[in-house]
């Protein structure tokens, strides 16, 4: 049974403004470059249950219209008492926004899962999104997207590999509660077109509350469902992480 997060963004907005300043006059240059890396601990369950560390780190260069994201992670553990590297990870986003709330995303990834018996999935992807909700360009909208793409599979032992080409439809939802708690939401759909029972589907909710500057604390969920696993691996895996995140 697949199982998915989901949240409804606040439509509401602040009614009261800063009043405008002299310093509106003349406002400092926009952003053009973001950074976080994130520490902590894991919770697994699904093929195994054991617990790891894990490092995440994303790297933003933003344009007027375009924006380009990688991102990187990777989760240390133990296989019967013997250190291992249960999965790692990278991925390359690029998004163009069109006047409106139109925009376009392209994705890019490729990562390893020891526990899954998966050597390796690389898969891309572009297509077009909508903004349905915007109340902060950065941290309060809710997006859809679809697009077209290829993944390939490849796994140890006898299970063969797969080349498939999807559909993805998905969204993204982020806002910012009381002020302090921010919420980000991605849930994702992948239909293969040549191979429908090939599906798979991601759903992760992240939580990070500011601490002390830039230093935030960190709480992320992500599900995975998997309809035609490895042989001898489950559908459905869970993660839950607890750490520190920098950002900058």
């Amino acid at each position: 049974m697949l199982v998915a997060l989901v949240a409804l963004p606040a439509m509401s907005q602040d009614a009261a403004e800063a009043p405008a300043s002299a310093a509106d006059a003349n406002p400092p240059p926009p952003k053009r470059w973001e950074a976080s890396l994130a520490l902590g601990g894991s919770l697994r369950s699904g093929d195994e249950n054991r617990y790891s560390g894990n490092a995440n780190g994303m790297l933003k260069r933003l344009w007027d219209r375009d924006t380009a994201t990688w991102t990187a992670f990777g989760d240390y553990g133990k296989t019967g008492g013997k250190a291992d590297v249960n999965d790692f990870g990278t991925g390359l986003e690029w998004r163009h926004q069109f006047s409106g709330r139109l925009f376009w995303l392209s994705n890019f990834g490729a990562d390893h899962d020891a526990i899954q018996a998966r050597n390796v999935r690389i898969a891309v992807y572009t297509g077009p999104g909508y903004r349905i909700w915007e109340a902060d360009a950065e941290k309060r909208y809710f997006d859809v997207n679809s697009g077209l793409g290829y993944r390939h599979e490849s796994f140890a032992g006898d299970t063969p590999d797969n080349d498939l080409f999807d559909l993805r439809t998905g969204y993204e939802y982020k806002d910012v509660i009381g002020k302090v708690l921010e919420i980000e939401q991605k849930t994702n759909l992948y239909t293969p077109l040549n191979e429908i029972r090939n599906f798979l589907a991601h759903a992760e909710l992240t939580l990070s509350v500011p601490l002390v500057g830039s230093l935030y604390f960190r709480n992320s969920a992500r599900y995975e469902f998997v309809n035609e696993p490895a042989d001898g691996k489950e559908h459905s895996n869970f993660w839950l992480t607890i750490g520190l995140e920098y950002k900058l």
